[in-house]
């Protein structure tokens, strides 16, 4: 299946829908507002405990929003402000998962945290030695510091690439654990990473066949990402969805074949 394919799967779940996804969408939005409001109200310094309260709270009340968002694409019933039980219920299950999709990609994410160093002492290095060269005429080249500070943005580059591919074998984590309630948070990691395997440039090719309708939802001041979110979202359940059936498929030929 191409992306158009996913796209117009979303748009035949959503009909007769868009009214009630719009609602669950804006309601989040509005919350999203109201601590952002809230935050810039906040004296400089309790600015720090409201920042790590919003990251701790921010990750379950997303994944509310996914849930009350899988409901609504799988016919069952889902109101306004749900997401906030749906999120808390799972509070500590969502964490967990995002714990171990950290784990799994915290190699590539700490050499791109030292490629930045990299980049960082190199340019330090280079500015200082420019300095001392003006200021006291000490004969000390820039050319090799110049080059560590390439040498990283290389590397970053690199790291980054292999971050970002790396990802996206567990994109599908969350979907899993709305999808599967019983499953354990590493299960739902280590599934989304099968289902994954040979899939992750479609996913990629899904996601930036959006870019079109993002920027006329910010063209419209930000209004039209209350349709565009759900719209986004059932995509890539239906992209799921596809995943599933093959996976499915291949297990009952395999027993066939056994057979």
């Amino acid at each position: 299946m191409k992306s158009s394919d996913f796209r117009n799967y979303a748009r035949e779940k959503l009909k007769g829908k868009w009214g009630k996804v719009a609602k669950i969408t804006l309601s989040y939005l509005f919350i999203s507002i109201i601590f952002a409001i809230i935050g810039a109200w906040i004296p400089g310094t309790l600015q720090s405990i409201w920042s790590i309260a919003i990251c701790i709270f921010e990750l379950p009340l997303s994944f509310g929003l996914l849930i009350s968002l899988y409901k609504i694409y799988t016919d069952n019933d889902s109101q306004p402000f749900d997401f906030f039980s749906f999120g808390f219920d799972n509070f500590a299950k969502i964490w967990v998962a995002y714990f171990h999709r950290l784990l799994r990609i915290l190699l590539p994410l700490i050499l791109t945290g030292l490629s930045v160093l990299l980049i960082v002492f190199g340019m330090v290095a280079a500015s200082v030695s420019a300095v001392l060269y003006f200021h006291s005429a000490v004969n000390k080249s820039i050319i090799p510091f110049l080059i560590v500070a390439l040498i990283g943005v290389i590397l970053y580059a690199i790291f980054m690439i292999w971050l970002i591919t790396k990802s996206y074998y567990y994109s599908l984590s969350y979907i899993i654990l709305a999808d599967n309630p019983e499953i354990t948070s590493k299960d739902a990691v280590l599934l989304s990473e099968k289902l994954m395997k040979g899939n992750r440039g479609k996913l990629f090719s899904l996601q930036i066949s959006f870019i079109g309708w993002s920027l006329l939802a910010i063209l419209s001041l930000g209004i039209g990402f209350i349709w565009l979110i759900p719209y986004m979202q059932f995509a890539q359940f239906s992209f799921y969805d596809s995943l599933v059936e093959t996976e499915q498929l291949n297990s009952h030929s395999q027993e066939n074949q056994k057979k």
